[in-house]
């Protein structure tokens, strides 16, 4: 009977003994042949992936001693080999072998041209990174006088590797409208941009060129003009007006047709018809300058009355001489004439 891990032999000599004087057996025992040990190799993952072995364990799932184990990782979708682990086992023992995937992260870089911001929904991460397949939403916001425009590629963005987005904003312009009151013009400095408008923050200076026979009074809102909305200047210009001063030389009255304002004046290109009337014994002679006066600035004109003038005749019948006091024969009118006779001897 073989002890545990023995197996017997042979008898030497051999069984069954035949007992014809004292006899010595030889009992010949030798270990049982053993089998080449078997390890088992536990392969365990973190995160999500799965790792190839080649060649494939035996049906006990183990490998024999010394055997090489070739480990293939492989990573799900959006995650990547995060540790480095042996490509290589070689079965000495039974053998645990840790690999780990992490999710693949990528970076959205945010470019922009103009002046404006771009927040990110969701923000990302503690890294500055995003987990793949996030759906990241951008929302622009442009400075004080910029606009947004575009993004290129555009505003949805999946995160599915690293990613750069252009965000364009683009300075606002303006239209500046001139609304005029009245006849004249206005001088833009500078001029608007061939759009037609101003960039913003543009200070724009108004000169104002009212039109013959008109004045400037006023821009509302006043000049200059910084344009930070649409804007619109109401430029106001006033027709002329003017005075006509009536300068009487002698006694008479001249009237206005048309009369003037209740401000005494005329507006520029009134054309004034002067009537004179002369009081009694007075005669109109002129008019300097001559009626009718166009109002094209303030003017004077004088008006010349005469006095009238008349001849005494004396027509004498008989012999003798008259004298008057004054002499002369023409006077003007009112002018009292003393008439003496000196009659003639005999008369």
């Amino acid at each position: 009977q073989a002890a545990s891990g023995w197996e017997f032999v042979s008898f030497t000599p051999s069984s069954p003994i035949i007992m014809d004087s004292d006899k010595t057996v030889a009992v010949t025992f030798k270990p049982e042949p053993q089998s080449p040990p078997r390890y088992s190799l536990t392969v365990r993952t973190i995160g999500e992936g799965k790792v190839n072995q080649s060649p494939m364990p035996g049906p006990d799932s183990k490998y024999l001693k010394g055997e090489n184990v070739k480990l293939s990782p492989r990573a799900a979708e959006g995650w990547e080999l995060d540790t480095s682990s042996p490509q290589t086992v070689t079965m000495d023992s039974d053998k645990t072998v840790t690999v780990t995937f992490k999710e693949m992260r990528f970076t959205l870089r945010v470019n922009t041209s103009g002046q404006g911001t771009v927040s990110q929904n969701p923000p990302p991460g503690s890294d500055g990174k995003y987990a793949h397949g996030t759906v990241v939403t951008l929302t622009p916001q442009g400075a004080t006088g910029w606009e947004f425009v575009s993004f290129s590629p555009s505003s949805l963005i999946t995160m599915d590797s690293d990613k750069t987005v252009t965000a364009t904003f683009q300075i606002r312009r303006y239209i500046l409208t001139i609304s005029p009151i009245g006849q004249g013009t206005v001088s833009q400095n500078p001029l608007p941009g061939s759009d037609g408008k101003y960039a913003h923050g543009t200070v724009v200076t108004l000169t104002a060129q009212p039109a013959s026979g008109w004045d400037y009074v006023s821009f509302s809102p006043s000049s200059p003009i910084t344009m930070d909305s649409d804007k619109t200047v109401t430029v106001t210009f006033q027709i002329k007006r003017y005075i006509l001063l009536i300068n009487p030389i002698g006694q008479g009255t001249v009237s206005q047709n048309p009369p003037p304002g209740s401000d005494g004046k005329y507006t520029h290109g009134t054309v004034v018809t002067l009537i004179p009337q002369g009081v009694t014994e007075w005669d109109f002679l002129s008019f300097a300058p001559a009626s009718p006066i166009t109002m094209d600035s303030d003017k004077t004109v004088t008006a010349t009355f005469q006095i009238k003038r008349y001849t005494l005749f004396v027509s004498q019948i008989g012999q003798g001489a008259v004298s008057l006091n004054p002499p002369g024969g023409t006077y003007t009118a009112g002018t009292q004439v003393i008439v003496s006779a000196n009659p003639a001897t005999n008369w």
